[in-house]
């Protein structure tokens, strides 16, 4: 039993030193790992960090960056168009390298072919100074492109988004050889475009611009309407009310047999062009020649004045019932610029400027001078018109635009001198559209586009109320057109809120003018509402 228990103490003995010796092999195992693992770490990290925590990607050499890629293409715009003497462009220029990628950084040079007729700064900015032709060449490190312009003579601001009008202006031009024109365009009443193209005087070499005055001819019959129109807003007048009531003061001629129907003609008829003359039939007896017969038998040695003219044909006969039928009339609008300064006792021309005129802004016009030596300050010379015997005594063989007729008569139906921009802001003083103010009470572009009721106008799309109005689009398109020798004009006012005039100073061939508001129509359907213009130019010209 002791030999049991001195084995068993050993045993205990035994195991007890086994187990010291194991712990102590245990701990020196891991004293050895974590002394390799600091020198690991020590050899992999040489600011101390631990790398499985913070790990530091070491720097790769960066290879040798490529050559610069050179430049092979030079994009410039525009290439090519009308310019106006005058005109700055800015160019634009892209570089590209052979792949198609746009280069930055890269020297630019511009050149101009003729620095008389086109200068170009260093940044590319070109200035038009002469009449001719021009090339621009844009290079850059030995790649070039070039550009080129016809340089025309004109003025006014260039707008780029309206570029098509300068082409289709400049080609009507040099097709009918015409020496000059001037145009405006409205945008919701703000002027967005205002040029002149060509020559004012192209005997002397006068550069036409944006604010030189034409004689406007049949553009002068809607003012002499809003002025009545506007006399009857104000309770001065009924439209209604017989003409020769208004007018009694005047008597046919001694031994004259009038119309009876005179007694017909009403106020609104004249405005209408359904007074009862038919110029087609009897002639037109504001012109030459019955003008010559009216002074013969009057027997005075000028031509005769309006209200001369007016008892003179209170003895002819009618041509159909007063308001039966349309007829266009300008001895009706001579009547009415009388019956404004028989309302109001001023001169017609007084009343349109004091009242209508000058508070839309429209200073310059004035109703014109006949003879050459009087043109107005700023007026065109008026070209291509035909020799014929002066209604003056003793001025002989003149050209029909300076002494063939008396402007000044002509006040109501065609005496006015406008420019474009001024007729503008007369049109847009009366229209009662929202944009400008109106300078007329709200019943006259009520009555414009209102059409009249009678035979005249029935079965027609278009009626006569100062203007030629017509249904379209839910609103109203105005219109209307002139002639004299040596002049045409147009004015438009569309739904969209477009409205434009075109002047010529000289009479080419047929009705140019309107041939020319058909062709400009197009174009400017086309431009988006997003690309036009927004600034307005009625602020920078008189």
């Amino acid at each position: 039993m002791k030999s049991l228990d001195k084995f068993q103490s050993i045993k205990y003995s035994d195991s007890k030193h086994f187990l010291h010796f194991n712990w102590a092999l245990v701990v020196s195992l891991l004293l050895l790992v974590l002394f390799n693992l600091t020198t690991i770490s020590c050899s992999d990290n040489s600011t101390g960090t631990d790398p499985a925590v913070d790990p530091q990607p070491q720097p790769q050499p960066q290879p040798d960056p490529p050559p610069a890629a050179e430049v092979a293409v030079v994009e410039i715009s525009p290439r090519h168009g009308w310019l106006l003497t005058g005109d700055t462009v800015q160019m634009e220029v892209v570089l590209r390298d052979a792949n198609g990628w746009a280069l930055t950084g890269r020297e630019i040079i511009f050149e101009s072919s003729d620095n008389d007729l086109a200068e170009i700064s260093e940044s590319g900015l070109l200035e038009v100074k002469d009449i001719g032709d021009v090339t621009i060449t844009v290079s850059s490190e030995g790649k070039e492109n070039t550009a080129t312009f016809s340089l025309k003579p004109g003025g006014g601001l260039r707008v780029p988004e309206l570029a098509v009008v300068d082409s289709l202006i400049t080609d009507m031009i040099e097709r009918y050889d015409l020496p000059g024109a001037a145009v405006g365009i409205t945008r919701n009443e703000r002027l967005v475009l205002l040029r002149g193209y060509g020559y004012a005087d192209r005997d002397a070499g006068e550069i036409m611009t944006a604010d030189h005055r034409f004689r406007i001819a049949s553009l002068s019959k809607p003012v002499a309407a809003v002025a009545i129109l506007e006399l009857a807003d104000r309770g001065l007048l009924d439209l209604d009310q017989p003409v020769f009531e208004l007018l009694n003061h005047l008597q046919p001629l001694p031994g004259a047999i009038p119309d009876s129907r005179l007694d017909d003609i009403l106020v609104k008829h004249l405005i209408q062009h359904t007074g009862g003359w038919d110029r087609d039939v009897s002639g037109d007896w504001t012109w030459t020649p019955h003008v010559r017969t009216i002074a013969t038998d009057l027997n005075i040695p000028g031509p005769p004045n309006q209200e001369e003219i007016i008892r003179w044909s209170m003895g002819r006969q009618l041509n159909y019932d007063p308001g039966s039928k349309y007829a266009y009339s300008n001895l009706g609008y001579v009547l009415l610029a009388r019956i404004v300064e028989n309302v109001t006792g001023q001169t017609f021309e007084d009343f349109v400027r004091n009242e209508i005129l000058i508070p839309a802004g429209a200073e310059r016009m004035v109703i014109g001078n006949t003879f050459f030596e009087d043109r107005l300050e700023g007026e065109v010379r008026y070209h291509d018109t035909p020799t014929m015997l002066s209604v003056y005594p003793g001025r002989g063989q003149v050209e029909a635009a300076y002494g063939g007729f008396s402007l000044p008569m002509r006040d109501g139906q065609g005496g006015w001198v406008s420019s474009p921009a001024d007729y503008l802001r007369f049109l847009h003083a009366v229209d009662g559209r929202p944009n400008r103010h109106d300078v007329v009470g709200s019943s006259v572009p009520e009555w414009i586009t209102t059409r009249p009721t009678g035979p005249a106008f029935d079965g027609t799309t278009t009626w006569y109320t100062g203007f030629s109005v017509r249904s379209q689009s839910g609103d109203y398109f105005w219109s209307h057109s002139g002639g004299l020798p040596g002049t045409r004009t147009i004015v438009i006012h569309r739904p969209d809120g477009v409205s434009y005039v075109i002047f010529l100073n000289a009479s080419g061939s047929g009705n140019i003018a309107s041939e020319v508001s058909q062709i400009l129509g197009a174009p400017l359907n086309s431009i988006p509402a997003s690309e036009w213009p927004n600034h307005d130019l009625f602020n920078h010209h008189p």
